[in-house]
């Protein structure tokens, strides 16, 4: 269930950026070139918090296989 809503939550968040970047074109504002730059920090953003919260759920992720010594 939280996948589907994750995947539903990501493709609005894309609709919405699409529609802004192509209304922004359209009427030639500076804003524009602004969108491509702060739009990927926003998907940064959105990333980063899903990180925190797994982490935040699940731990800190470890390993599962360790270095032999003698290699």
């Amino acid at each position: 269930m939280r996948a589907r809503w994750l995947a539903l939550y990501v493709a609005g968040m894309a609709a919405l950026g699409e529609g802004g970047h192509l209304l922004l074109q359209h009427f030639g504002w500076p804003g524009h070139h602004l969108f491509h730059a702060l739009y990927p920090m926003a998907a940064f953003a959105v990333f980063v918090s899903c990180v925190m919260a797994d982490v935040k759920r699940n731990g800190m992720p470890r390993f599962g296989w360790r270095l032999r010594q003698d290699a």
